[in-house]
């Protein structure tokens, strides 16, 4: 139910941050912009400001766990998969997503490529 920041150089909690009501399943974070995602048993899925520890936003659309995120902050896109099979590409700055179908199964893992990767 909560994300918990750690200073891993001292081995002491930074912060902790709540706001999901189930466990939390994935995370990605960005240092630089202070930012990070995370995603949960709950179906919630929420970007967050690490510098104050509050939710900005709460991006809705799915229908069971979210069980892996991907982040390209620099282009502000995140992809999220769930256990209702979807994928979602989000637009982190309007927050709306588009679902791709095609697996059978939960998405228990992915990877995004940056604008700048070699495609076949």
């Amino acid at each position: 139910k909560t994300l918990i920041e750690w200073d891993l150089q001292r081995g002491c909690l930074l912060q902790e941050l709540s706001g999901h009501s189930e466990s939390v399943r994935c995370v990605s974070a960005d240092w630089v912009s202070g930012r990070a995602l995370s995603g949960s048993n709950d179906g919630a899925f929420f970007l967050w400001d690490l510098d104050d520890g509050c939710v900005l936003r709460s991006l809705c659309g799915h229908r069971g766990a979210v069980m892996c995120v991907e982040a390209d902050w620099r282009e502000l896109r995140a992809l999220s998969g769930c256990t209702d099979a979807a994928l979602r590409v989000w637009d982190l700055e309007s927050c709306e997503a588009t679902e791709i179908r095609g697996h059978s199964g939960w998405i228990r893992c992915l990877s995004m490529a940056g604008p700048d990767a070699e495609q076949p």
